[in-house]
């Protein structure tokens, strides 16, 4: 996990494919293999992982699955160099990462545990948060909000196919509606942050 967090430190100079700098020798590991490569190596493993119940429950007894929810919420240790105005290039590793949660099937177990951890809370407050320390949202922001909404749409049909229902409760708990409008609300309404706006309602 912490190595995979790692890939989302990669500073924006890693994906400027046509800068020869960034595509190095410390680039590539042995046999030709690239950071890439070694990341879609481990997400096959993860969803094999997190497929087999035995060490499913290993995961949530050792606390590691919650580590899966905070490299989702996190942002890049050099985030101040990162473009505000475009969507960010680490995205890609968190969309996979996604990936591997909605290849789960989720038990009851695994509600109360998310439900415990308090990762809808986590989402929203993370939101609410950038919402009100800011006078618009960028494009940057408004990818992260739909890395969230992705999340937390996994989250909650998952626990609906268990059955379960206590993390939609939490989203009411959280005010975690109320969230979503006001980001709605908050401008800019023009241009891509409008088309993104769009795709966070639908």
């Amino acid at each position: 996990m912490k190595l995979f967090r790692s890939f989302i430190d990669l500073p924006p100079t890693y994906y400027s494919k046509n800068n020869s700098e960034s595509i190095s020798e410390e680039d590539n590991l042995h046999d030709g293999q690239s950071i890439e490569d070694v990341g879609k190596i481990m997400i096959s493993i993860l969803k094999q992982f997190v497929q087999n119940p035995t060490f499913l429950q290993r995961l949530l007894h050792e606390d590691t699955f919650f580590m899966l929810i905070r490299i989702l919420t996190s942002k890049p240790a050099n985030n101040d160099s990162v473009a505000k105005d475009s969507e960010p290039m680490y995205i890609r590793w968190k969309e996979r990462l996604i990936a591997v949660l909605e290849s789960m099937t989720f038990s009851e177990d695994v509600c109360q545990y998310l439900y415990h951890r308090r990762c809808v809370n986590l989402l929203t407050t993370q939101w609410a948060e950038t919402i009100s320390s800011k006078n618009k949202l960028t494009i940057a922001d408004h990818h992260e909000i739909l890395i969230g909404l992705r999340l937390l749409t996994c989250l909650f049909r998952q626990s609906s196919k268990a059955r379960s229902y206590i993390l939609f409760d939490q989203m009411i708990q959280s005010s975690g509606y109320v969230v979503i409008r006001d980001m709605v609300y908050k401008g800019p309404y023009e241009g891509k942050v409008l088309d993104l706006k769009t795709s966070s309602i639908n």
